[in-house]
Protein backbone atom coordinates (compact mmCIF):
# COMPACT_ATOMS: atom_id res chain seq x y z
CA UNK A 1 0.00 0.00 0.00
CA UNK A 2 1.44 3.56 -0.55
CA UNK A 3 1.18 5.33 2.62
CA UNK A 4 1.76 8.89 2.39
CA UNK A 5 2.38 11.24 5.39
CA UNK A 6 0.12 13.77 5.93
CA UNK A 7 0.02 16.04 2.50
CA UNK A 8 2.05 18.71 2.89
CA UNK A 9 0.75 21.93 1.28
CA UNK A 10 3.78 24.01 -0.76
CA UNK A 11 2.82 27.03 -2.31
CA UNK A 12 -0.15 26.65 -4.24
CA UNK A 13 0.78 23.17 -5.17
CA UNK A 14 -2.07 20.87 -3.70
CA UNK A 15 -1.21 17.65 -5.04
CA UNK A 16 1.89 16.88 -3.27
CA UNK A 17 2.22 13.17 -1.61
CA UNK A 18 5.29 12.06 0.21
CA UNK A 19 5.52 8.24 0.79
CA UNK A 20 7.09 6.94 3.99
CA UNK A 21 9.12 4.04 1.87
CA UNK A 22 9.94 3.44 -1.65
CA UNK A 23 7.23 2.54 -4.06
CA UNK A 24 7.60 -0.98 -5.75
CA UNK A 25 6.57 0.02 -9.20
CA UNK A 26 6.57 -3.62 -10.61
CA UNK A 27 6.63 -7.27 -9.21
CA UNK A 28 8.64 -10.17 -10.22
CA UNK A 29 6.06 -11.58 -12.31
CA UNK A 30 6.62 -8.26 -15.31
CA UNK A 31 3.43 -7.03 -13.68
CA UNK A 32 2.32 -3.45 -11.66
CA UNK A 33 2.48 -3.72 -8.32
CA UNK A 34 -0.67 -2.72 -6.01
CA UNK A 35 1.30 0.49 -5.41
CA UNK A 36 1.02 1.62 -8.95
CA UNK A 37 -2.60 0.90 -9.36
CA UNK A 38 -3.47 2.67 -6.09
CA UNK A 39 -1.35 5.97 -7.85
CA UNK A 40 -3.69 5.12 -11.05
CA UNK A 41 -7.03 5.48 -8.89
CA UNK A 42 -5.21 8.78 -7.43
CA UNK A 43 -5.24 9.66 -11.34
CA UNK A 44 -8.14 8.75 -12.74
CA UNK A 45 -9.85 10.79 -9.63
CA UNK A 46 -8.13 13.63 -10.56
CA UNK A 47 -5.78 13.97 -7.74
CA UNK A 48 -2.80 12.45 -9.01
CA UNK A 49 0.51 13.87 -8.52
CA UNK A 50 2.13 16.00 -11.59
CA UNK A 51 5.69 14.55 -10.62
CA UNK A 52 6.48 11.52 -9.34
CA UNK A 53 10.43 11.47 -8.29
CA UNK A 54 11.54 7.75 -7.71
CA UNK A 55 14.69 7.82 -5.66
CA UNK A 56 16.51 5.53 -6.38
CA UNK A 57 15.39 3.06 -8.98
CA UNK A 58 17.05 0.57 -7.81
CA UNK A 59 14.72 0.69 -4.40
CA UNK A 60 11.75 0.78 -6.69
CA UNK A 61 11.94 -2.19 -8.82
CA UNK A 62 11.65 -5.74 -8.38
CA UNK A 63 14.17 -7.93 -10.19
CA UNK A 64 17.41 -7.00 -11.42
CA UNK A 65 18.02 -4.32 -13.09
CA UNK A 66 20.19 -5.70 -15.26
CA UNK A 67 17.78 -7.59 -17.00
CA UNK A 68 15.67 -6.63 -20.00
CA UNK A 69 12.76 -8.69 -18.69
CA UNK A 70 12.82 -6.87 -14.90
CA UNK A 71 13.42 -3.46 -16.30
CA UNK A 72 10.66 -3.55 -18.82
CA UNK A 73 8.64 -4.54 -15.98
CA UNK A 74 9.35 -1.48 -14.27
CA UNK A 75 9.24 1.33 -17.37
CA UNK A 76 5.61 -0.43 -18.80
CA UNK A 77 4.26 0.53 -14.84
CA UNK A 78 6.12 3.94 -15.14
CA UNK A 79 4.88 4.42 -18.64
CA UNK A 80 1.16 3.05 -17.59
CA UNK A 81 1.23 5.91 -15.06
CA UNK A 82 2.48 8.47 -17.64
CA UNK A 83 -0.08 7.35 -20.33
CA UNK A 84 -2.80 7.15 -17.96
CA UNK A 85 -2.31 10.73 -16.61
CA UNK A 86 -2.43 12.53 -19.92
CA UNK A 87 -5.52 10.31 -21.01
CA UNK A 88 -7.14 12.31 -18.28
CA UNK A 89 -5.25 15.48 -19.43
CA UNK A 90 -3.05 15.94 -16.82
CA UNK A 91 0.98 16.46 -17.22
CA UNK A 92 2.94 13.79 -15.76
CA UNK A 93 6.81 13.67 -15.17
CA UNK A 94 9.00 10.85 -13.74
CA UNK A 95 12.27 11.58 -12.55
CA UNK A 96 13.99 8.34 -11.97
CA UNK A 97 17.17 8.38 -10.22
CA UNK A 98 19.69 5.92 -11.05
CA UNK A 99 23.33 5.07 -9.82
CA UNK A 100 26.12 5.18 -12.45
CA UNK A 101 28.88 2.52 -12.39
CA UNK A 102 31.60 2.76 -10.33
CA UNK A 103 34.02 4.27 -13.29
CA UNK A 104 30.95 6.95 -13.44
CA UNK A 105 31.04 6.61 -17.14
CA UNK A 106 27.88 4.94 -17.56
CA UNK A 107 24.41 3.68 -15.86
CA UNK A 108 24.15 0.66 -14.57
CA UNK A 109 21.91 -1.74 -15.26
CA UNK A 110 19.97 -2.93 -18.44
CA UNK A 111 19.99 -0.82 -21.68
CA UNK A 112 16.36 -1.16 -21.77
CA UNK A 113 16.77 2.16 -19.40
CA UNK A 114 18.31 4.03 -22.29
CA UNK A 115 15.74 3.09 -24.78
CA UNK A 116 13.03 4.26 -22.31
CA UNK A 117 14.09 7.52 -21.31
CA UNK A 118 13.79 11.32 -22.45
CA UNK A 119 16.78 13.16 -20.97
CA UNK A 120 19.30 11.83 -18.98
CA UNK A 121 21.85 14.48 -16.93
CA UNK A 122 24.44 13.26 -15.12
CA UNK A 123 25.76 14.44 -11.57
CA UNK A 124 29.69 15.58 -12.23
CA UNK A 125 32.06 16.33 -10.01
CA UNK A 126 35.24 18.43 -11.62
CA UNK A 127 37.93 19.80 -9.74
CA UNK A 128 36.33 19.88 -6.72
CA UNK A 129 32.79 21.23 -7.55
CA UNK A 130 29.55 19.11 -8.83
CA UNK A 131 27.14 20.28 -11.57
CA UNK A 132 24.29 18.79 -13.11
CA UNK A 133 24.68 18.20 -17.17
CA UNK A 134 22.42 17.13 -19.93
CA UNK A 135 23.97 14.71 -21.50
CA UNK A 136 21.19 13.17 -23.86
CA UNK A 137 17.96 13.91 -25.35
CA UNK A 138 15.73 11.22 -26.32
CA UNK A 139 18.54 9.27 -28.82
CA UNK A 140 20.85 12.20 -29.65
CA UNK A 141 23.72 12.32 -27.18
CA UNK A 142 25.08 16.31 -26.06
CA UNK A 143 28.70 15.42 -25.61
CA UNK A 144 30.63 14.13 -22.81
CA UNK A 145 29.43 15.00 -19.39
Amino acid sequence: MVETQSPIAIGSCDRFLLTSSAVVFNEFDGGRSEEVEQLAELIQSGKGPQMIVVDTVARSMSGDENTAKDTGGFIRAVDYLIDLARSQGDPLCVLLVHHSKKTGEEYRGSSAFRGAMDFEYRMVKKKGQRSLRAFMYQDERLGDA
